[in-house]
C-alpha cells in the first residue's frame, strides 16, 4: 500500500495529528506527534480573549439545547467560562511548531476520522494567518479507513475500540477519548500495528 511504502522509505516525514473542535466548528485543541513518538504539539488554542467572551461568541444563534452542547465542548478543553484570559497557543504558533518539526507539503498526515475531517478543519485556518505548506491532500491518510480495509467485518472501528481490541495498553492514554494528545498517541499505536503486519506479510 502507498502509505506503508512511504513510511518505510521516510518514517521521519510522518505526523499523526488530532484536532478537537467545538460545536460551532472552531478549533479548541491540537495535538501532533511523530511516528517515533516525539510530541510536536499538545495545546489548547488561545484566541486572545477571556473564556467568558469566548463562550458568549459560541452561543450566537443557537437553540437552548445547542447552547448546552457548545458549553460542554468548551468546558472539556478549557474550563467553565470565567473572566480569566485563555491559555495555550495561537493558531499561528501551532503552525510554526509543525513547520519547525519538519512538516512540509510532502509529509504524510495521519489521523483517525471519516473523510479526513481534522485535515479539512486545518485548511480553513492555515491560509488566513500563515503561508504554511501543510501536507498535500493526497498525502493525508486515516487509520479508520485503513483498519476498515484490514478488518472489514468489525462492528466498530472507533479508535478506542481498536486500541483495546489490539490489546494495546497504556495507562496514560487508555480510556481517554476526544483529547488531542491521547488521541494522537492511540492513533500512532494502531498505525504501528498495521505497519508491523504489512512488513510481516511482505517478508513471508
Amino acid at each position: 500500500m502507498q502509505l506503508f511504502e512511504f513510511i518505510n522509505r521516510s518514517p521521519s516525514d510522518v505526523f499523526i495529528v488530532d484536532i478537537e473542535t467545538g460545536f460551532d466548528g472552531v478549533v479548541h485543541e491540537v495535538g501532533a506527534v511523530t511516528l517515533k513518538g516525539f510530541v510536536v504539539v499538545d495545546t489548547s488554542v488561545n484566541y486572545g480573549m477571556s473564556l467568558y467572551d469566548f463562550y458568549k461568541l459560541s452561543q450566537n444563534d443557537l437553540s437552548e439545547d445547542q447552547q448546552f452542547r457548545a458549553f460542554c465542548t468548551i468546558n472539556k478543553t478549557y474550563r467553565p467560562p470565567n473572566r480569566s484570559e485563555m491559555k495555550g497557543s495561537t493558531l499561528r504558533e501551532i503552525l510554526e511548531y509543525l513547520m519547525k518539526a519538519g512538516m512540509t507539503a510532502d509529509s504524510i498526515w495521519v489521523e483517525h476520522s471519516f473523510g479526513n475531517f481534522d485535515y479539512k478543519r486545518s485548511r480553513k485556518w492555515r491560509q488566513l494567518i500563515l503561508k504554511h505548506n501543510l501536507p498535500l491532500e493526497q498525502n493525508v491518510f486515516s487509520t479508520l479507513d485503513l483498519w476498515r480495509l484490514l478488518l472489514p467485518g468489525l462492528f466498530s472501528h472507533q479508535q478506542s475500540h481498536l486500541f483495546s481490541l489490539l490489546r494495546l495498553n497504556d495507562p496514560a492514554i487508555s480510556g481517554k477519548r476526544h483529547i488531542s494528545l491521547p488521541d494522537t498517541l492511540m492513533c500512532r499505536e494502531i498505525l504501528r500495528v498495521a505497519i508491523d503486519q504489512f512488513n510481516l506479510s511482505m517478508n513471508q
